[in-house]
C-alpha cells in the first residue's frame, strides 16, 4: 500500500489550520473567559476574605470594647461601694461624736446643777451650824468665859510681830481717832487697864484708847486703829472652820466632777460596722 504523502501533508496542514482556527476563535475566548471568570473569582474569593478579616477585628475590637467596658463598670460599681461605705463610716463616726458631746455637755450641765445644789446646801448648812454655834456661846457666856476671852486677847497683843507693831504705831501717829477696843461683852475696869498696859507696852507709850462693847464683834475682844485690826474672838474661830469645811466642799465637788469627765471620756467605739 502506498501513501499519498501529498494527501497526508495536506491533511497535515489542514489539521494544524484547524488547530489555529479552533485555538484562535473558539479555545482562545473560551480560555480568556474561564481566565477572566477565575480572576473574577479569586478577586470576589479576596474581597470576602478581606470582608471577613475586617468583620472579625470588628468583633474581637468591640469584645475588647464590651471587656473594657465592663471592667470599668465594675471598678466603678467598686468604687462606689467604697466611697459610700466610707461615708457611711464617716457619718456614724460623726453621729456618734455628736451624740458624745450632747451626752458631755449633758452631764456637765447636770454636775454643775448638782455642785450649785450641795454648794448652797452646804453652805447653808455650815451657815446655819455656825449661827447655832454663835448664840448658844452667847448665851451661854459667862464672867469666866469672859475673862479667858480677855486673857487670850493679852496674849495675842504680847505676841505681836514686828510688823504688826511697826503698823498699828504708825497707823496710830495718822489717825486723830486713836484706838478702839471693841467686845462684845462689857470689859470691867481691871480688863480695860490691862488692855492699855500692854498697849503702852507694845507701841512705845501712852495710847488715846477707847472702849465699845459691839454685838457685831462676836464673842471676843477686837483692836482697831485706822484700818489695822488685832483681834480675837470666837467668830475667827468660827470663820475658819466655815473656810475649812467650803475648801474641804471644793475638793470634794471637784473630784466628783474629774470623776464625771473620766466615765464620759471613755475608749472611743468601733467603727467596722457593716
Amino acid at each position: 500500500m502506498q501513501i499519498d504523502w501529498f494527501t497526508f501533508g495536506a491533511q497535515i496542514v489542514n489539521f494544524l489550520i484547524l488547530i489555529g482556527l479552533l485555538k484562535r476563535f473558539l479555545y482562545g475566548p473560551i480560555l480568556a473567559a474561564m481566565d477572566a471568570r477565575e480572576e473574577r473569582i479569586s478577586s470576589r474569593l479576596a474581597d470576602a476574605r478581606e470582608k471577613r478579616e475586617a468583620a472579625q477585628a470588628e468583633k474581637e475590637k468591640y469584645q475588647s470594647l464590651q471587656a473594657n467596658l465592663e471592667e470599668a463598670r465594675t471598678q466603678a460599681l467598686a468604687e462606689a461601694e467604697q466611697e459610700a461605705q466610707a461615708r457611711r463610716q464617716e457619718l456614724l463616726q460623726e453621729a456618734r461624736e455628736e451624740v458624745a458631746h450632747l451626752e458631755r455637755e449633758w452631764r456637765e450641765a447636770l454636775e454643775r446643777e448638782r455642785e450649785s445644789f450641795l454648794r448652797e446646801l452646804s453652805e447653808r448648812a455650815v451657815a446655819e451650824t455656825i449661827a447655832v454655834a454663835r448664840r448658844a456661846l452667847r448665851d451661854l457666856a459667862d464672867a469666866d468665859l469672859e475673862e479667858q476671852a480677855v486673857e487670850v486677847f493679852l496674849e495675842r497683843l504680847r505676841t505681836l510681830t514686828d510688823e504688826e507693831r511697826a503698823a498699828l504705831t504708825e497707823a496710830l501717829r495718822s489717825t486723830d481717832h486713836g484706838a478702839v477696843v471693841h467686845s462684845a461683852f462689857a470689859l470691867s475696869e481691871a480688863h480695860q487697864a490691862q488692855i492699855r498696859e500692854h498697849l503702852d507696852e507694845q507701841l512705845g507709850g501712852r495710847s488715846d484708847i477707847a472702849f465699845d462693847t459691839d454685838a457685831e464683834v462676836g464673842f471676843g475682844v477686837e483692836l482697831r486703829v485706822g484700818e489695822r485690826k488685832v483681834a480675837w474672838s470666837l467668830d475667827s474661830y468660827l470663820d475658819d472652820l466655815k473656810a475649812r469645811v467650803r475648801e474641804r466642799l471644793d475638793a470634794e465637788l471637784r473630784k466628783g466632777a474629774a470623776d464625771v469627765t473620766d466615765e464620759t471620756v471613755g475608749p472611743p467605739e468601733s467603727t467596722n460596722e457593716k
